[in-house]
């Protein structure tokens, strides 16, 4: 159905390949790799069933254009990817500090009063309070 509908309009749809991905539940790096394998197996199927007559669209897919759209795509998600990982470390980062922060605060200060006795108590109306 995904290649009669490519030869009947002549147009290579990219979001109908994403969409026949889309149950395999892969991540977009291998779903790139797996339609880029589909791909290489289709085009020259799709250029013997167009019998010379040009599909739009279906160029970016492939390995010999020299544009390489795909390539390009995937440069750009790999920079996201390392940027989003950057800033999760950043937020772990930040939060390791907060939490020994909490802790060492808390901890001096049950060592220098008596705080230990009355923060179960405070901390316990406090806390359902906390977004």
């Amino acid at each position: 159905m995904f290649v009669e509908a490519i030869i009947d309009r002549m147009v290579f749809d990219g979001e109908k390949l994403s969409e026949l991905m889309e149950p395999l539940g892969l991540g977009w790096k291998e779903r790139t790799k797996k339609e880029l394998e589909l791909m290489e197996d289709l085009i020259p199927l799709l250029k013997k069933l167009a019998g010379g007559r040009e599909i739009a669209g279906w160029v970016c897919m492939s390995k010999d254009n020299p544009n390489n759209t795909i390539n390009e795509f995937n440069e750009l998600l790999s920079i996201i990817q390392q940027a989003h990982k950057k800033v999760y470390s950043q937020i772990n980062t930040a939060l390791i500090e907060l939490y020994w922060q909490i802790g060492k605060r808390i901890s001096e200060k049950v060592k220098s009063e008596a705080w230990g006795k009355v923060l179960s108590v405070n901390w316990r109306a406090i806390l359902p309070k906390m977004p």
